[in-house]
């Protein structure tokens, strides 16, 4: 959580080539997340200016995809939530109940499936810090939230995914899906384990996990752009490395669905 009470960086970072990404002319690869240019407007791309995505909204959209870093940050949130949404709509539709939405940060899928999630309960679980600039946000750009959504906070190195789930109203015998999204690779590993562990003791039979994790190079870009977020930095550049020595060559993200 940061201590000044600004949102983490990588929130900010990612729903703005999402939103960049939503100003796409050509609808065919068009960033589905419409909302997040709502939500990320010039106080959020203030705290990004260091990186290539924080000025791309002031600059024509073309010369800017010419930027590779650009260019690669937009596709790669493109693909990255068109695929998680399209497995998302399948699970619910398949008679998920309840949504479960880890280090969701600026997501938006409660509003942007709104007549799909009416009677699907959504727990979006982050950093205090990060929902509450969020709600803030999302109550001034997109009025109150749905009546469906529970903001639960937790420090995911220090707290029981379970308790949290539980205190956010959770109920382990229905069906649910989770949305580990951008998490994986900044979360430490006992951290990660515990988690996983965690949903698949709370989940009902039928469930679904959709979890993302990066490659090595995913991780250099990780490198190049360091976070200033405090849980970021604990994972140290040991960690990293060891995690890159162990990936295979690439560089989009892979995911995966499936709770046991």
């Amino acid at each position: 959580m940061e201590a000044n009470g600004l949102p983490s960086r990588t929130s900010i970072l990612t729903a703005a080539a999402r939103a960049f990404g939503s100003r796409e002319p050509d609808v065919s690869v068009r960033n589905p997340d419409w909302l997040a240019d709502r939500l990320i407007g010039p106080a959020e791309l203030a705290l990004i200016t260091d990186h290539p995505i924080g000025n791309a909204p002031d600059r024509d959209f073309q010369e800017a995809m010419r930027d590779p870093d650009v260019f690669g940050f937009v596709w790669l949130m493109l693909v990255r939530t068109r695929f998680i949404d399209e497995l998302m709509v399948r699970a619910v539709r398949g008679g998920a109940t309840q949504l479960v939405i880890l280090g969701a940060g600026f997501d938006t899928r409660v509003h942007r499936f709104a007549e799909l999630l009416q009677d699907t309960t959504v727990i979006e679980i982050d950093y205090g810090a990060t929902q509450e600039y969020k709600k803030c946000r999302v109550a001034a750009a997109l009025g109150d939230a749905p009546a469906n959504v529970v903001y639960a906070p937790i420090d995911f190195t220090r707290e029981s995914l379970g308790e949290v789930l539980r205190r956010a109203g959770f109920q382990s015998g229905r069906k649910s899906c989770y949305i580990c999204e951008g998490v994986s690779m900044y979360v430490p590993e006992a951290g990660m384990k515990e988690t996983l562990r965690a949903i698949a003791a709370e989940s009902a039979p039928g469930s679904t996990l959709l979890l993302e994790y990066l490659n090595r190079g995913g991780l250099e870009l990780l490198t190049k752009y360091p976070t200033d977020d405090p849980e970021c930095h604990r994972l140290g550049r040991a960690v990293r490395v060891r995690r890159a020595r162990r990936a295979g060559p690439g560089v989009l993200p892979r995911s995966g669905s499936g709770v046991g």
